[in-house]
This record gives C-alpha cells, sequence and structure tokens, in this order.
C-alpha cells in the first residue's frame, strides 16, 4: 500500500506519553464478557506544529501476529479473534520499532489501540524515565569488576557524553576518571561520517558533500537502545541509524532541518556500536563501529519516502571518531561555572597511532584532591586500533571555533573539509595546515600552541564506495593515563609542539609515557561485535 505521508512531528511530553500509556493499560486490562470477532481500530497522535499553523499526524505501519503490515490510522483490522496478539509497530517520524503483546477482547466488538512513539536516552533533562533506573543510570558503561571509567552513553550513539550523564543523583557527568571520583575528562564523543552521494541518489541529491556534526542531534537516531550484552556485562550494544536530521528530536517540535532544506540528502546507515570493557586493562573502553548502507531497505525507506526506491551509493567516505576533551569539568566546577575548560591541547604521536588531550599546566584545582588530580591530572587518548582495509588515517587536532556542524550548508561543507582531513573533493578546510613527521602526512592542524578548547578526532578513509547493502567498521580506543612524574611542573605549561610529531624529544612526549605504552598493548586488540 503507498500513501502520501504528511511532514514530520515532534512527540509529546513525558507526561503526556506516561498518561497514554496508563490509559491503554487500563483499556488491556479489560474484563469484560464480550464475544464474537473484533473489528481493532488504531489512533495515532496528532500535533500542532510550532513553525507552521497546521496539524499533523503520525503514521505507523502495524503488523499483527506477523502478518503483511497495515497503515494506522488508516486502516482497521476486521474479523480479529478475541485474546493476546503481538504487534510490531514502526512510525514513520522513529527508527525505534516497538514489540508487544495486547490483549484483545473489548466489551463490544471494536477496539481502539492507541499508538504512540516511544521515547530513548539522549538529553537526561527530559530523558530521565529512560535514563536512570531506581536512581542509578542504565546508560553507562560500568563493570563490576573493575569500574575506573565512568562514561556515559546514549541511545543516539553518543558516548562519554554529558547529555544523558548521570550518576546517582548527580546531573551532567559525562565521564569520569579514576572512577567513582567526580573528574572529569570529557565532554562528548561521537562517530562522524564525511562522505559524497553518488549519482543514483538522483535530483539535487546527487553529488553532495555530507558531513556529520558533533553536537547537533539529528545524525543519528536509535534503532536499538543501548544494554548489556546478554551473558558479558563487559559489552554493551547499540544501534543507531541516519538520518534524524528532518525528524524531531524531543522536546523539538520539528528537525534539525526544514523539510526543504537539503532534501534527499541522505546518509542512509546504520550504526551498530560495541563498546567492550577490557578484563585486563581497567583504564580502557574499546569501542567498535559496524557501518551497512541501509539506504534501500524498505524500513528506511518508510522513514524517508523522498529515497529512491534502489537505495543510494554513498563515495569516498570518511569515518572520523571524535572526542571533545575537557579536563576540569568536575560536578562542583560546572556548577559554579567555573569548569576549565580552555586550557586544554592535544597533540598526537603518529607512530603510536595515538592522540592525546591533557590539561596545559597539569593544574586541575577543580579536580578531587584524593584522587591526585588536582596537580597530575591524566592525559586522554584516542587510539586508532583498526580501521577499514586500504585507508589511511590523519589525526584532527581542532578547537572549539572549528564548528563541527551541518546547521547551514556553508558549516556542513566546512565540516567535510575538517572530516576528510583536506584530502576530499572540497580540499583544505580554511585555517587548517597539514602537518607530517613519519614521510607524509600525519594530521590536518587546526588548533595553536597555547591552551583552548580543543577537539580531537580520526579522519579515516577514503572508503571508495558503500553501495546498498555493503559495510564497513572501525576500531577505537579511549585511555586514560597519568602524566610521567618528573617530566613535568604543574602550573608550568608544556606545548604540544604540534609542527615536530615526529620527534621523540618533544617534553610531551616524556610526559605522556605511560598513555603511550597502554596504547601500544592495543595493537592488535579486536572487539567481537555483538550484534
Amino acid at each position: 500500500m503507498t500513501f502520501a505521508r504528511p511532514r514530520r512531528v515532534a512527540p509529546p511530553s513525558l507526561v503526556t506519553a506516561l498518561a497514554l500509556l496508563s490509559l491503554l493499560a487500563a483499556c488491556n486490562s479489560d474484563k469484560s464478557t464480550g464475544s464474537g470477532p473484533v473489528t481493532l481500530a488504531f489512533k495515532t497522535p496528532v500535533y500542532a506544529r510550532t513553525d507552521v499553523s497546521s496539524r499533523d499526524t503520525v503514521y505507523a505501519r502495524v503488523s499483527i501476529d506477523g502478518g503483511a503490515p497495515i497503515v494506522a490510522p488508516i486502516d482497521s483490522v476486521v474479523g480479529l479473534a478475541r485474546g493476546d496478539h503481538t504487534l510490531d509497530v514502526q512510525y514513520d517520524i522513529s527508527y525505534l520499532p516497538q514489540h508487544y503483546t495486547l490483549k484483545v477482547n473489548p466489551s463490544g466488538n471494536v477496539q481502539t489501540e492507541t499508538l504512540h512513539p516511544e521515547g530513548s536516552c539522549r538529553d537526561f533533562d527530559y530523558d530521565q524515565a529512560f535514563c536512570v533506573e531506581s536512581g542509578i543510570a542504565k546508560n553507562a558503561l560500568i563493570w563490576s569488576k573493575h569500574s575506573r571509567v565512568y562514561c556515559a552513553v546514549s541511545d543516539f550513539g553518543d558516548f562519554c557524553s554529558r547529555f544523558p550523564a548521570d550518576l546517582g543523583n548527580i546531573t551532567g557527568l559525562a565521564n569520569a576518571w579514576p572512577a567513582p571520583a567526580p573528574d572529569q575528562y570529557l565532554s562528548h564523543g561521537k562517530l562522524l561520517v564525511a562522505a559524497t552521494l553518488g549519482a543514483d541518489a538522483g535530483g539535487s541529491a546527487a553529488g553532495a558533500h555530507l558531513a556529520m556534526s558533533l553536537y547537533d542531534p539529528g545524525d543519528y537516531s536509535p534503532h536499538v537502545r543501548l544494554a548489556p550484552v546478554s551473558g558479558d556485562s563487559s559489552r554493551y550494544f547499540n544501534e543507531v541509524w541516519t538520518d534524524a536530521r528532518h525528524l524531531p528530536v524531543f522536546p523539538s517540535t520539528t528537525g534539525a532541518l526544514g523539510d526543504l532544506d537539503r532534501p534527499g540528502q541522505n546518509f542512509g546507515l546504520s550504526v551498530k556500536i560495541t563498546y567492550a570493557i577490557p578484563q585486563d586493562r581497567p583504564d580502557v573502553v574499546l569501542v567498535r563501529y559496524d557501518l551497512t548502507n541501509i539506504s534501500a531497505t524498505d524500513s528506511f525507506r518508510f522513514v524517508h519516502p523522498e529515497e529512491p526506491a534502489g537505495g543510494h551509493t554513498l563515495q569516498n567516505v570518511y569515518l572520523a571518531p571524535f572526542i571533545d576533551p575537557n579536563v576540569g569539568v568536575s560536578i562542583s566546577a560546572a556548577v559554579s561555572g567555573q569548569a576549565e575548560v580552555n586550557d586544554d591541547n592535544a597533540t598526537v604521536f603518529p607512530q603510536d597511532s595515538l592522540l592525546a588531550a591533557y590539561d596545559q599546566a597539569f593544574s586541575v584545582p577543580n579536580f578531587s584532591s584524593t584522587a591526585g588530580g588536582q596537580t597530575r591530572p591524566a592525559l586522554v587518548g584516542l587510539r586508532l586500533v583498526q580501521g577499514p582495509a586500504g585507508t589511511t588515517a590523519r589525526a584532527l587536532l581542532l578547537d572549539s571555533d572549528n564548528a563541527l556542524s551541518f546547521a547551514t550548508p556553508g558549516l556542513e561543507q566546512t565540516t567535510y573539509q575538517y572530516l576528510t582531513g583536506g584530502r576530499g573533493a572540497l580540499g583544505m578546510a580554511p585555517g587548517c595546515t597539514a602537518v607530517g613527521g613519519s614521510g607524509g602526512v600525519d594530521a590536518l592542524l587546526c588548533s595553536s600552541e597555547t591552551p583552548g578548547d580543543v577537539r580531537v578526532g580520526w579522519s579515516v578513509g577514503p572508503v571508495a564506495s558503500l553501495a546498498p547493502g555493503q559495510a564497513t567498521s572501525i576500531t577505537v580506543a579511549l585511555l586514560f593515563a597519568s602524566p610521567t612524574a618528573g617530566s613535568f611542573t604543574s602550573g608550568t605549561a608544556v606545548a604540544p609542539q604540534n609542527s615536530s610529531l615526529a620527534s621523540t624529544t618533544r617534553q610531551i612526549y616524556d610526559v605522556a609515557a605511560a598513555l603511550r605504552a597502554l596504547g601500544a598493548t592495543l595493537a592488535g586488540a579486536t572487539v567481537t561485535p555483538a550484534h
């Protein structure tokens, strides 16, 4: 069945959702004595949009007991037997499917089921019901056998992120090391992707250069919520799909982009994420990303009816795992507005496939004195463990002035230049230089030798082509280690000397000795995907 799908709209508030669920539970517990076949009808939300004077209906594709899907609220099921039935539901504004059992036994011969998209954990301020269970974060990577690294993870593919963060009754903690001391080293992490749409994308979308944002919601939306892997509590898994740029992310009532803003410019990717906490390395979190082009699948095209029937090909794909280090964002500092976000720096050790960020003066008064972090804060590493065959890697050393965003076409094109490391069709990003040290270009340098709000990542590519159904993967490691005693003086700045990346006489090379040694143990490490 084909039908015209209206403009996308936002889900209601959590209070409204809970009220509907309560009402639904009451309906489903109906102990009436009705008899005979039943007509099952459906209701879906209808909301007023904030940006236009109109009201829009959410449509859902519903399968009863595994049968052929119908479209709610247009269609009804006639002659359904009373009793328990399974429902599989997909909404045209969400990638997150629902599967549940419905009791059909109305007092009359018609039962109306109210369908509603489910919430998921991204921003704690709005999604508490989906981020916390019994007062404890259920979205954090925690393993009982060692818990030195606390990392808050969202259903939207963000890791060590301040958005879903919660630790007991304390909000805002994206990451802590060594846990449970509330010494935060990161604000956010995410796999970004840059790619060119193939000619099969059709129309104005063909040839478009796409790039993801570090902070703007809209790249990913959940398909499978984050959960520990069954039988292995040292691993966690979730799956996110692109593209939610034109879909509402609660509490917004519209997508990050309007319906006519870059229409059809979709990545069309499933990204399955496996987080692993190594049993023998308590200061490490491994992250494996498995990407598949799903643009031709029926489920993707239900949400994106503008997509060509055969999907589209992504060309010259660059994978860019990124982190935003903020060494010194303790809870007390964040509350008082005194978080040290502008006194960090970063470098890369090309021979170790290791990025390192650090407080440039190795002095963080906001940190816990008991953990030793005030005068000896750790370095944060992002180790490239494994990338697609035939690709090369460049480190990306940026600061907060280098906006990673798709909010406007111009910003997206500049972000594409960053994420490709200057190797893509649009060339070098403005204000950046390519620096080398091991026989070629090792990094795109867009930061300075003075302290700042740095953001670092890897540009791995290009993957020549990802046609519908094709897949690729990348594995990285997040690691922490204290600076080498005697190699620095707390309160005295240590410059990264990024113009001399190959040098082993740089001061930061000795300061990061423990981090480099830990990173070396990860060479050849593997993560078994949880899917």
